[in-house]
């Protein structure tokens, strides 16, 4: 007998919400996979493709099927997720996964990350001004940007590649997720989180340093990547909510008026590490670079920097924001509306869905029971509505 069970179109977008949400989440779950893998594992690299494509073709039907539906804040924090992975990944030697205008589209980005970064700049001197301390500091990394701004060093034997993404890219993308997790859990960033925002921005400075002595001046300076921290609130764009949203990401929390102390002695230990003679010579650079190349390997970086990143979206996934509910029925539970045990088996009865034995949810496409039975579908709607709402605030 042919099963003729139909999604309710009253219901067809919560179903496609789900859908969506489910695979992105499988998304940036094959990315973490492939990233922590070291680029190794050719079926994981395969998968990821895959899964990549799969949630690039439903979200192009669910735009056009659902044009004026409003997504979730929880989800746009997960898409800025996977495109941080996604450009991460593509800096590897594996075949690159963007279009033949994606260059072009980063160098745009760039151009903005710059020009966001430099706005920090100039405020963050009217900042320092009224503080004579921090006139003294800034007056000490004024002379290191100067040294390095016009350097003649030697060309690097291995160039980044022009076609992907920068790490001056990824830093600020980095820091506008770090941001928006830090409004959403209400929690200041920790010693940890410092140290590998600060080594973020010096292994940054190091491939810009690297791309600018081969003449392309519209790249990063030193000083743009470490235009990161606290400005008086006065200063910054007050229609800008992401602005706002990183200026808190290094305010102190005790006074809520100045920059977090622990932040900025970390800052000012990562960038002296870029202290040299004004005069010194083109061989000087070029050795200081290598040594702190050597130094802080970038490789070994990447790893702590994915490890760092995977558990907090663990963190997220499983306290804050909840799991996709077609996560939590593929792991045996609807932990949202209470579901588990043997009430969960005799849902996935009623649904007409079965385990084959490997832990793969099938389709049971024989005639079932009493649908008065059924959980019902507004209940489960219900339950991916919690998710995407019952934590996070407007940002």
């Amino acid at each position: 007998m042919a099963d003729t069970r139909r999604a309710n179109p009253d219901l067809q977008l919560d179903v496609d919400t789900m859908i969506l949400e489910y695979t992105l989440y499988k998304a940036i779950q094959a990315q973490f996979d492939l990233l922590s893998s070291g680029y190794q594992n050719e079926d994981k690299a395969i998968e990821t493709t895959r899964v990549l494509s799969i949630l690039d073709s439903f979200m192009q039907i669910f735009n056009q099927t659902h044009s004026s539906h409003m997504k979730s804040p929880d989800f746009y924090t997960n898409l800025d997720i996977l495109e941080f992975l996604v450009l991460l990944s593509s800096r590897s030697e594996l075949p690159s996964p963007f279009s033949a205008d994606t260059p072009d589209k980063l160098q745009v980005q760039t151009t903005r990350g710059l020009s966001s970064r430099r706005d920090w700049l100039v405020a963050r001197e009217h900042h320092v001004q009224r503080n004579f301390e921090t006139r003294m500091q800034q007056d000490f990394e004024n002379q290191i940007y100067h040294a390095w701004r016009n350097h003649d060093i030697s060309p690097p034997a291995v160039s980044p590649p022009n076609d992907h993404p920068s790490l001056f890219d990824l830093l600020i993308r980095f820091m506008s997720i770090s941001a928006d997790f830090s409004a959403l859990t209400g929690q200041h960033p920790n010693d940890k989180w410092m140290r590998i925002a600060c080594e973020f921005m010096l292994q940054a400075s190091l491939e810009a340093l690297q791309i600018r002595s081969q003449g392309m001046d519209s790249q990063p300076r030193l000083e743009d990547c470490f235009a990161w921290g606290y400005v008086s609130d006065d200063l910054l764009d007050a229609d800008d909510e992401q602005t706002e949203l990183l200026n808190d990401l290094f305010r102190n929390p005790e006074t809520g008026t100045t920059e977090n102390p622990h932040w900025t002695n970390l800052r000012a230990q990562y960038f002296s590490e870029f202290s040299i003679a004004f005069d010194a010579s083109a061989q000087s650079q070029t050795c200081r670079l290598d040594r702190l190349a050597s130094k802080y390997p970038l490789s070994i970086y990447q790893e702590g920097l994915v490890s760092f990143m995977a558990s907090v979206w663990s963190i997220y996934c499983e306290q804050l924001g909840g799991k996709p509910v077609l996560v939590q029925i593929e792991e045996g539970h609807i932990e949202t509306l209470g579901v588990e045990g043997r009430e969960f088996d005799e849902f996935m009865v009623r649904v007409g869905l079965k385990d084959d034995g490997a832990g793969i949810l099938m389709l049971n496409l024989e005639p079932q029971g009493d649908p008065a039975l059924r959980i019902q579908p507004d209940r489960l709607a219900a339950a991916s509505s919690n998710v995407r709402t019952r934590v996070r605030p407007s940002i």
